[in-house]
């Protein structure tokens, strides 16, 4: 497979700006997996890991926006494209507010943390791989609407999925602060923490939405 994809790049060679759009999605995938990694060691209490993927994420952001910039103005150049210029903007911009959103987070574990008990560690374990789920299907949602809308319906679909089972884990983990013995401030920052994760996952849903929207009005 990987050989008839080189050959057909070969003869018909992709557009510098989908390989941008394709890059800036790669570097969303691997923000969002170190805000996965961040929040696992948060529940094991391993607080060398999300001090080296905080630092990690800080210049895997700065290359994304870097890639804005250049989507930004390659989108100027005469090079033929599906999507209009303003949808071409769109894609980007939701791009780089879900990666803002993912390190928003991430910044906020690296200044201040506290000790998780295993009880809402074992709850956070549960749930916390859609977050790296998420990374792997906005990538495949990128690369689908520049050459496969079937698959970006599917990809869509996925999507929408971790949204739901967002909904289930969130709910027992808040469940379990307030069952549980927890300190005032900490409590406060775990239904902070929930409500950035939310965003940050409500904000790649409306993403996804908007994508179902693009590929209704460049379907003939």
């Amino acid at each position: 497979m990987k050989i008839v994809e080189k050959i057909k790049g070969l003869v018909s060679p992709k557009p510098a700006l989908i390989e941008l759009f394709e890059d800036a999605a790669k570097d969303l995938q691997k923000i969002l997996n170190s805000l996965y990694r961040c929040l696992e060691a948060l529940c094991k209490q391993e607080s060398g890991v999300i001090e080296k993927k905080a630092k990690k994420t800080i210049s895997d952001e700065l290359h994304l926006h870097d890639l804005y910039h250049k989507i930004i103005q390659q989108m100027y150049t005469r090079e033929t494209m599906n999507f209009s210029r303003e949808d071409r903007q769109y894609i980007a911009n939701q791009l780089l507010e879900i990666g803002d959103s993912a390190d928003f987070v991430i910044r906020r574990l690296r200044a201040y943390r506290p000790n998780m008990s295993p009880i809402l560690g074992d709850i956070m374990l549960a749930g916390i791989g859609d977050i790296k789920d998420l990374g792997k299907y906005l990538k495949e949602l990128v690369r689908a609407l520049f050459n496969n809308f079937e698959k970006a319906k599917n990809t869509i679909w996925e999507i929408h999925h971790i949204q739901r089972n967002m909904w289930v884990y969130e709910v027992d983990f808040l469940e379990a602060i307030y069952t549980t013995e927890q300190k005032v401030e900490d409590i406060i920052y775990y239904e902070i923490l929930m409500r950035n994760l939310r965003r940050t996952i409500l904000i790649a849903v409306r993403f996804a939405d908007g994508a179902r929207k693009l590929i209704l009005k460049y379907t003939l």
